[in-house]
């Protein structure tokens, strides 16, 4: 870390936003019901006097679990865009392969930040693959695409993509292979 708390690179601030997100997304799966429920049981006159203070208590908790999830996930997207600006400025021959796995807990329907979009509001060349057998033909056409271009890959969370470096790992501690059940 710089001073005052400043990333050092642009690589770590994304490293610990994502980190961020994925406790985030962890403590809110943690609880039992979800916001909506509680808020929902909270309207209902039977709910008893006691049972109202504590979902009061963790409403509140889970509202602020949302709005810290957003912030990152906004701050992430802001990277995203910062750097594809360059890259369509500078015109940069720059292939980016993201792979998605969509951590934040949103499902393929919603897919959010929308990589594509904000790629080609950039003039950036992009695709989205969901099905792998689209692979080949993708990377074909990002490969033969002058110029920036963006795939997106959509890979199901539990998916175990490889090569991989665990959370709070270093490079060397790098996984090659294993089909996701090992514990690391």
């Amino acid at each position: 870390m710089g001073s005052l708390g400043q990333p050092s690179s642009r690589t770590t601030e994304q490293a610990v936003l994502q980190a961020l997100a994925g406790w985030l997304a962890q403590a809110a799966a943690a609880y039992p019901s979800t916001l909506e429920e509680d808020l929902a049981e909270l309207e209902r006159p039977e709910t008893a006097w006691l049972r109202r203070q504590v979902l009061l208590a963790l409403s509140s908790e889970k509202k602020a679990l949302r709005g810290s999830a957003a912030a990152v996930g906004e701050w992430l997207e802001q990277l995203d865009a910062d750097e594809l600006a360059t890259v369509f400025i500078e015109q940069l021959d720059t292939k980016v392969l993201l792979l998605n796995n969509q951590h934040l807990g949103m499902d393929e329907a919603d897919i959010y930040p929308d990589f594509v979009a904000m790629a080609r509001s950039f003039g950036v060349g992009a695709r989205r693959v969901i099905k792998k057998d689209e692979c080949r033909a993708a990377i074909r056409e990002m490969l033969d695409t002058p110029g920036p271009f963006l795939l997106e890959v959509m890979v199901p969370h539990i998916e175990h993509v490889l090569p991989m470096i665990p959370g709070g790992a270093s490079f060397k501690d790098i996984i090659t292979q294993g089909d996701g059940a090992d514990k690391y």
